[in-house]
């Protein structure tokens, strides 16, 4: 039962994200604080549940943005399981993995997400101008904000299962 801990967490997460980070811009780019969620809550729990959580991130993401139903859940997956294999390839040290897992998380839900609107739009898109005014600036975003997403979720991570070795 403790496990479940962070289906509050990024429900708030997703509160933050609308009513206060949602407020704050640099250039087009917002941060994204499910993602800095889900990648600091699988860096310090190694479980197959990390991807149940993906996807209810996903299912969050999809109720506040109307976007296509499969690409949030798809990205948060995806971002679910490359944070995983990086953890497994690299040596455990925790800034680096977060800032590693952040910054590939990031290109990929973020590429996803140009990648959608240049396919699936019916018009002439700019990718680059999209890429430098959303992408950049959301991945600059992120990692900013990371170390205090993850020194929140790490109590949290601490509370769900007391033996768990925190990094």
């Amino acid at each position: 039962m403790r496990s479940f801990v962070i289906i509050p967490v990024l429900m708030v997460g997703m509160v933050l994200q609308t009513a206060v980070f949602g407020n704050f811009s640099l250039v087009a780019g917002k941060v994204d604080i499910l993602l800095l969620i889900l990648v600091s809550w699988n860096i310090h729990k190694d479980d197959l549940a990390n991807y149940l959580w993906a996807i209810f991130a996903g299912l969050l993401f999809v109720i506040y943005s109307s976007t296509p139903v499969l690409l949030p859940i798809f990205a948060y997956i995806l971002v679910t399981f490359l944070t995983r294999k990086i953890k497994s390839m690299t040596y455990h040290m925790p800034i680096f993995l977060l800032i590693l897992s952040t910054l590939v998380g990031s290109i990929v839900f973020y590429g996803l997400f140009l990648a959608q609107i240049w396919v699936f739009s019916g018009f002439q898109v700019d990718i680059n101008a999209m890429f430098w005014s959303i992408a950049v600036p959301s991945l600059f975003l992120d990692l900013v904000l990371v170390l205090p997403a993850n020194s929140v979720v790490k109590e949290f991570v601490k509370i769900s299962d007391p033996n768990v070795e925190i990094l």
